[in-house]
Formats: C-alpha cells, sequence, structure tokens
C-alpha cells in the first residue's frame, strides 16, 4: 500500500465539445494522443499507477433526457465501469448514476459529483495506464443515448503513486 507522500493527484476538466467522437453524450478523450503541447486539444499525460478516479463535477442540459418524468441518467464510462450494481440493466455495471434536478424549463446546470453517491473507481492492484476515457450517457427508460442537446463537462480528480521501480 502507497503511503500518502506517495500519491499525487491530477484534476482533469472534460469538455465534450473537444473531445472524439459521435456527439455531446457519446465521445472519447484520448490522453497524448501523438502532439504532445497544450494547444493540441488532448490531455499531454497518460496517468500511469492509478489507484482512484473520482468524478467530482459534472454539467449537462437537463432536457436531455427528453422526458419529464425521469430523474437520472447513467453515466458509463467505459475504462472506470464495474462500480454500480442495479436492477436497471443499463445502469448494472456502469461507472455511475447522476440524478437531474426536474426543471419545469431544462437549461445547462453543474452538479456536484457526490450527490447520494461518492463517484469514485478504485483500483486494487493500481492500473498500470489510463491513456483514454469512452464516455456514454445514457437514458434509464430508453436505454438509448440521452439526446445531445449540447455540450457535457465533467472534472475527475486522478489519484495516482509513484512506481517502486
Amino acid at each position: 500500500m502507497a503511503s500518502k507522500s506517495d500519491e499525487e493527484q491530477h484534476i482533469l476538466f472534460i469538455d465534450s465539445r473537444f473531445a472524439e467522437g459521435e456527439s455531446n453524450v457519446n465521445f472519447s478523450v484520448i490522453f497524448n494522443k501523438s502532439i504532445q503541447t497544450h494547444t493540441s486539444g488532448y490531455p499531454t499525460q497518460v496517468f500511469k499507477n492509478v489507484t482512484s478516479v473520482e468524478m467530482t463535477a459534472f454539467s449537462i442540459n437537463t432536457a436531455c433526457l427528453n422526458d419529464p418524468s425521469e430523474n437520472y441518467l447513467i453515466i458509463d464510462i467505459e475504462e472506470l465501469n464495474n462500480r454500480i450494481h442495479s436492477n436497471v440493466p443499463e445502469a448494472n455495471q456502469s461507472f455511475a448514476i447522476m440524478y437531474l434536478d426536474n426543471e419545469p424549463i431544462p437549461k445547462e446546470k453543474s452538479f456536484k459529483g457526490q450527490d447520494f453517491d461518492t463517484k469514485i473507481k478504485y483500483f486494487d492492484p493500481p492500473l498500470s495506464s489510463l491513456s483514454r476515457l469512452t464516455v456514454k450517457l445514457k437514458n434509464p427508460t430508453t436505454r438509448q443515448l440521452v439526446d445531445d442537446i449540447g455540450k457535457t463537462t465533467m472534472i475527475l480528480k486522478i489519484k495516482t503513486t509513484k512506481s517502486n521501480a
């Protein structure tokens, strides 16, 4: 087990408009993709020896569910899945559930990562390398992607441990 002094913390901000993929609700963020500059549109760092990844913030337009009776969406991040156990097929083995406020007038809104659940994926032993995140946002009722109403943003706190090599 790594001591606190061996841990490093990294903050990763993701905006779907600058990611690769089909839409703002189905996209990938690839780290260190050939050009290693701060203007390349890709994080320049591949994270090594990852011990945990925590979603600390999330924003989306609340109209994305296109169903006023629905109050949550499913966050499927392929590299962080297998965290949730559920009787909802699309939620089972996903990364997280995000509860949305039912607003009379849908709008873009930010949510804290910790609403009813701390959205943390732990790796024991540490994940040797995290070089991409593949994100899909799903509607639990339709079992399809939520509507693409505009950008999705999130902040992730990535903890790594220094290698003993």
